[in-house]
């Protein structure tokens, strides 16, 4: 079975913290399941929420204040309690001429695993969040590629070539298709082989996953790739795709890279590193709290990081004004930094703090200890391995120092297993790993 996107099922823990201090601002807090971020013509930046299981997926539009309006609302989101994983939308594209496509994931609703296309127009005309009910059209795409010989389909992001056709990168086929709308036609493009695991831990193969695709200035489209378990560092490429099928390797030695975009000051292409697999303790593996990275590639074929020590971060965007947003999928969280020659501009360090959380394991009832620096509002996030939002609930204004605060988690309806429960009030986040029983 190919591996899904963020499908990170053999994790027992997740428990590292040690955030490096970083040019980071908090912009938009309270997200639920934060994968993918654009920029627009006008420079707006268009969000688009995995949700939390609970038909609650979402497509917003931000500005650069951090105001922010929800443009389509309740998309499917579902919650596998097998996999304690989350299915929803991945990316959303937002055209010129006002067509807005969001590529919805694989999942059990008739509407998952397709390209829905929705309309800005149909926006302003209602006066109030679109759904489902309201696309103008939806190309479906797991059902023409689990007719055609692939297990799964999981359609991540897409572009449009010059003619108007669809290049769709398709996580769970591994798979470059190529949707023609004139006829209603699909193609394979490319399909990228599984390679041997070196290590002898995992699958005897492990999958190359594709995510973003961009156009590539000279012809082709560059794709992006993450690898499955056991998401080996420097095992993950940038592909160059012909558009004639034909591939070649753009850039290896990367680990699990979800998006990428053009910096046209200087020619080059950043890459986001979602984030590293590694040992959390002598006895377990998980993804690490502050090992997402922005790799510069120049076009030299020099490398760069030019940012570390946040996320895991699915999604990132590069304004004209060399505003970088990125995506943070534990916390819920838009972050904003900025590009400038020599690396980052000043800004506030994010500060993750561990949480104290007794009885764990529990039955549910538990009592979180912290200390707050500010006060003011106080939520909680419940969180899968994945850093889906399962559970968000605001908790009232809290003023300053030791907290004691009682919850109880056995009302959320969620099955036994390990989860992430986060605090916060916007600007101090506390984070502890909880087992249900």
């Amino acid at each position: 079975m190919n591996t899904k996107i963020y499908t990170f099922l053999l994790l027992l823990t997740i428990w590292a913290l040690g955030v490096h201090a970083q040019q980071i601002d908090m912009l938009v807090p309270g997200l639920a399941g934060p994968i993918d971020v654009n920029v627009d013509a006008q420079g707006s930046l268009w969000l688009t929420e995995a949700g939390s299981g609970a038909q609650d997926g979402r497509v917003n539009k931000i500005q650069p204040d951090g105001s922010r309006m929800i443009v389509i609302d309740s998309l499917p989101s579902f919650f596998d309690p097998d996999s304690r994983e989350i299915q929803g939308p991945w990316t959303t594209t937002m055209m010129t001429d006002g067509r807005i496509f969001v590529c919805q994931g694989e999942g059990p609703d008739s509407l998952s695993a397709s390209i829905m296309e929705f309309h800005w127009d149909d926006f302003m005309a209602k006066g109030a969040p679109l759904h489902a009910a309201d696309r103008r059209s939806i190309i479906k795409v797991g059902e023409w590629v689990t007719a055609n010989g692939f297990e799964e389909s999981n359609p991540y992001s897409f572009i449009l070539d010059e003619t108007g056709d669809f290049i769709i990168s398709d996580a769970a086929a591994n798979a470059i298709l190529k949707y023609r709308p004139d006829s209603a036609r699909f193609e394979v493009l490319h399909v990228f082989a599984p390679f041997q695991n070196p290590t002898p831990i995992g699958p005897p193969f492990v999958d190359v996953v594709p995510t973003k695709i961009l156009a590539y200035p000279g012809g082709g489209y560059l794709v992006a790739s993450l690898t499955g378990f056991p998401f080996l560092d420097g095992a993950a490429n940038i592909y160059h795709v012909q558009a004639d099928g034909t591939s070649s390797v753009f850039a290896s030695g990367l680990t699990l890279i979800t998006d990428m975009a053009y910096n046209a000051a200087d020619s080059s292409l950043l890459a986001l590193q979602f984030g590293k697999f590694g040992p959390i303790d002598s006895t377990s593996f998980g993804f690490l709290f502050g090992s997402a990275q922005v790799v510069k590639i120049s076009a030299n074929g020099q490398r760069d990081t030019l940012l570390a020590g946040f996320g895991p971060s699915p999604g990132m965007a590069l304004a004209a004004d060399s505003s970088l947003y990125l995506t943070h999928l534990f916390l819920g969280q838009l972050l904003k930094t900025s590009l400038i020659s020599t690396g980052l501009a000043d800004g506030n360090e994010l500060h993750i703090q561990p949480l104290k959380v007794f009885p764990n394991p529990t039955q549910g009832r538990i009592t979180a200890s912290f200390e707050l620096q500010n006060s003011g509002p106080l939520s909680y996030r419940l969180m899968n391995m994945m850093g889906q939002t399962l559970r968000y609930a605001p908790l009232g204004y809290r003023p300053a120092g030791e907290q004691q605060l009682p919850l109880d988690l056995s009302t959320t309806g969620i099955s036994r297993g390990t989860y992430l429960l986060s605090i916060s009030n916007g600007k101090e986040h506390f984070v502890s790993k909880v087992v249900l029983f």
